[in-house]
Parts: structure tokens; sequence; C-alpha cells
């Protein structure tokens, strides 16, 4: 996806890892750049922290939908 570059290269710097590069796709292979300076295997680890990003993120964006209701009811 075209705006997907941000919000990737944002958790591959987070998380230290290094997300894209040369795959394989319907057979097909495409050499695109690495998003990200860290290492490409991901470890079980990485999954967790980055699941455990993935809720701070979506308690921090609750937290700004509360602020901001509570702001325009008063």
């Amino acid at each position: 996806s075209f705006n997907l570059g941000w919000p990737v290269g944002a958790v591959a710097g987070a998380l230290d890892l290094a997300f894209a590069g040369s795959r394989q796709l319907d057979g097909a292979t495409l050499s695109e750049s690495w998003i990200g300076g860290g290492t490409a295997k991901a470890t079980a680890r990485d999954v967790s922290r980055g699941l455990y990003l993935t809720g701070i993120a979506c308690l921090l964006n609750a937290a700004w939908v509360a602020a901001l209701s509570v702001v325009r009811l008063v």
C-alpha cells in the first residue's frame, strides 16, 4: 500500500526489525528496499513486543478520543 510506509517504518524502528525487502509474490520476485535497519528474522518475543506496542497505541488513542469527547460536552 502506498500509505503503509510510515507506520511500517515506525514499527520496524521501534522493534529494531527490517521489513519488506526482496520477496516472492505470485511467482514473481519483487526487489524492494528494506524498511528498518534491524534484523529480518522476527522472534516470538518480537511479536509479543509488537502486540504490546499496538495495545499501548490503542490505549493512547482511546484516551485522546475520551478527552476530546469531554471537552466537546463542556
